[in-house]
């Protein structure tokens, strides 16, 4: 079977799981790795193209213009459709992964997530393990490439980066299993926050700042809390368990760079949540979208 055959069966398998979530589990799981390693490397490749195809389209051909009917700045034209975009895919991922991962008996087991034989995966979450690297991969392409540069740009460029590397060496050595919840837990803080930023450009500010104040609760508790747990079974106990090897250190290394990162954002967070609730001010943000624009407004 050719690559983009097998690229998209996984697809089906997967839309499958998250129109019937209860339904059945696979009993033939896949396996982490392919007998052959560059079938993965294919499928991954494959993804990312269509990811990007699908990106570039999305923004060029349906937002953008969308937002020249509805953002009250014609200079916000491009964030409107810069962030609509993340918006699709975070609430894209963020049903992909939940879809896959809350039926997985060893979700909420840390001491099931380090086995010792070669785990195994479903054919639904491979799909979402492989589309998700290649998803940061596009994203990583348009955000170099044909997104407007915001301040934070070293900061998004070395989280995506990070993201990548976890993620390919995570499916490659199973610590997939601290991956897929790592992965579960990042994604849907973004669809409130970028709901809040489609809001402020077309100027619902009451709308804006209750998206935000969401975002800020779903933040704290998803990757201040439940990842830092996260970040302190992969540091302290998986060696009880298993020989992580430098492959597995490189996960654990990765986890605490985007610890640091979160930790960085939610003092943003702070900064514009102290304007919300003791100033009585609309949602700004306290970076600017451009990396010369004096105007803060949430990016």
């Amino acid at each position: 079977m050719s690559i983009v055959a097998t690229s998209f069966n996984l697809f089906a398998d997967l839309l499958t799981k998250c129109i019937h979530p209860s339904g059945p589990t696979d009993a033939t799981a896949t396996s982490t790795r392919s007998a052959d390693p560059m079938v993965d490397i294919g499928i991954y490749l494959t993804y990312t193209f269509f990811c990007l195809c699908f990106i570039l389209s999305l923004r060029h051909f349906v937002l953008n213009p969308l937002a020249g009917l509805v953002v009250q700045d014609s200079r916000d034209v491009r964030k409107f459709g810069d962030s609509g975009t993340e918006f699709v895919m975070y609430s894209l991922f963020t049903w992909f992964g939940l879809s896959c991962i809350l039926a997985e008996p060893w979700l909420w087991k840390s001491t099931e997530w380090w086995p010792i034989e070669q785990a195994t995966l479903t054919n639904a979450l491979r799909c979402w393990y492989l589309l998700d690297s290649s998803r940061y991969t596009a994203s990583l392409i348009s955000l170099v490439f044909f997104e407007h540069k915001r301040k934070d740009f070293t900061q998004m460029f070395v989280h995506h980066v990070v993201t990548i590397v976890i993620t390919i060496i995570s499916y490659a050595t199973d610590f997939n299993r601290v991956g897929a919840v790592v992965k579960a837990l990042l994604d849907p803080g973004d669809v409130p926050l970028h709901a809040a930023k489609l809001c402020k450009y077309c100027g619902l500010n009451f709308l804006a700042d209750r998206c935000f104040e969401l975002f800020a609760l779903i933040f704290f508790v998803t990757r201040l809390i439940m990842y830092a747990f996260v970040v302190k079974v992969s540091t302290f106990e998986a060696y009880l368990y298993r020989e992580l090897g430098p492959p597995g250190w490189v996960c654990v290394v990765g986890l605490w760079i985007l610890y640091v990162l979160q930790v960085y954002w939610f003092g943003l967070v702070l900064k514009v949540a102290y304007k919300i609730i003791v100033k009585g001010e609309n949602a700004e943000d306290v970076r600017s979208d451009d990396e010369n624009e004096n105007n803060k407004k949430i990016d």
